[in-house]
């Protein structure tokens, strides 16, 4: 007991030593504080588990400080949070995910309610990128993975899971997962949300193997299909953070974790980016239509046309009234709306656009989703816009 309050006073007395103290910790000390301490703490509300975890790290590390007055001070202020704040833990509103063939490859899925022809209904959501189906085919998954869902006070529930409807990786980017009927009831379902630009989100998921609650995601842009916010984690911590629940301020799910960006050297900028909740809808009525449900096509968040959920766009092209070609993007892998955007501003001349698709399918034997670009198949389709008439005047036959 004396040792543990010796090194709660000697933290808080370190912290508060001057810039002279602080000068000693040269180079792998102050390494070892974004490679050690950093990683606990900057989970916020809560990152450090508990007091306890604390101390360990003071103990092992005690000359792993920051040297500059602002970070010593940024540093305390999250320690004092990390011992004085309740401590969220995982239950089953969300689920931690698992490659069967690959272990070690762990990642998030949340869990969520909707009401579907009157009827509440839950399942899960993940996001599509997150279970490669082949070395090949990065952008693919498979149909089954092992479901583990955290319950205080109760052994770990272990089950199987089924993606049921989906949109490509390229597109929202998110999938809807089916559990086992008997599962069902033991789960705590969020209800969907939505969220206003400028406000401050937070989100829970698993970091590959830990349960990680981050604060202070302040939406920076928003658009029909996209939200994005500061990302207030380093980088190392993110992984696996993919499919995991965004949240307001009442609890509500608002959007699914897509993925995030940072800065070279500063890890702790960038942005992230979510898949908005009402999307999960669509996915839903994919599942009991057999696949089939128009989603809105937005360019500058206006709808041009629909397409169906499980489509993914390969090329846009810009053409003149005589239909030659003024501008085209072929696409490797994400479908960006801010790139067409720019490209039409370019070209206010421009006639017409033409977006040529392709469909998602599952392989022959059904277990793994091939969205492959470069696969030649039967479901390409091309989209005409009259962009001077604001009219869809060629579209696919169904």
């Amino acid at each position: 007991m004396r040792k543990t309050i010796f090194y709660f006073l000697l933290a808080g007395a370190v912290l508060s030593a001057g810039p002279v103290c602080a000068q000693n910790y040269l180079g792998a000390g102050r390494a070892g504080v974004n490679a050690v301490i950093s990683q606990k703490i900057s989970s916020l509300p809560t990152p450090i588990k508990n007091q306890k975890e604390l101390l360990s790290i003071l103990k092992k590390k005690p000359k792993l400080l920051p040297k500059t007055p602002a970070q010593r001070t940024a540093l305390q202020r999250k320690l004092q949070q990390a011992v004085s704040l309740p401590q969220p833990e995982a239950d089953s509103h969300i689920f931690k995910a698992v490659v069967d063939i690959d272990p070690d490859t762990r990642f998030s899925g949340t869990v969520f309610s909707t009401v579907y022809q009157g009827k509440k209904e839950i399942y899960g959501a993940i996001a599509t990128h997150t279970i490669p189906a082949e070395e090949n085919d990065p952008f693919g998954l498979f149909k089954h993975f092992t479901v583990i869902i955290h319950r205080p006070g109760r052994p770990p529930l272990k089950t199987k899971a089924e993606v049921v409807a989906f949109s490509p990786v390229s597109m929202l980017d998110i999938a809807l997962v089916k559990f086992p009927a008997e599962v069902e009831p033991l789960l705590k379902p969020f209800s969907l949300g939505s969220a206003k630009l400028g406000e401050t989100l937070h989100s829970v998921g698993y970091n590959h193997w830990s349960f990680t609650a981050i604060s202070g995601r302040k939406i920076i842009q928003k658009t029909p299909s996209s939200i994005r916010t500061t990302m207030p984690l380093e980088r190392i911590e993110r992984t696996g953070l993919c499919g995991s629940a965004v949240l307001n301020k009442e609890n509500k799910l608002v959007a699914i974790h897509t993925g995030s960006t940072f800065q070279p050297g500063n890890f702790l900028t960038g942005c992230s980016f979510a898949t908005p909740a009402n999307y999960l809808n669509f996915l839903v009525e994919a599942y009991h239509q057999q696949g089939r449900a128009q989603i809105p096509f937005f360019i500058n968040k206006k709808q041009f046309f629909m397409l169906n959920v499980d489509e993914y766009v390969l090329s846009v092209a810009l053409l003149d009234k005589q239909h030659e070609v003024l501008a085209q993007q072929q696409l490797s892998f994400r479908f960006s709306h801010s790139k067409l955007n720019k490209m039409m501003e370019q070209h206010p001349q421009a006639q017409y656009l033409r977006i040529i698709t392709r469909q998602a399918k599952w392989n022959e034997a059904g277990t793994a989703l091939l969205v492959n670009r470069d696969w030649p198949d039967d479901s390409q389709k091309t989209y005409l816009y009259d962009l001077q008439h604001n009219t869809l005047i060629t579209a696919p036959l169904e």
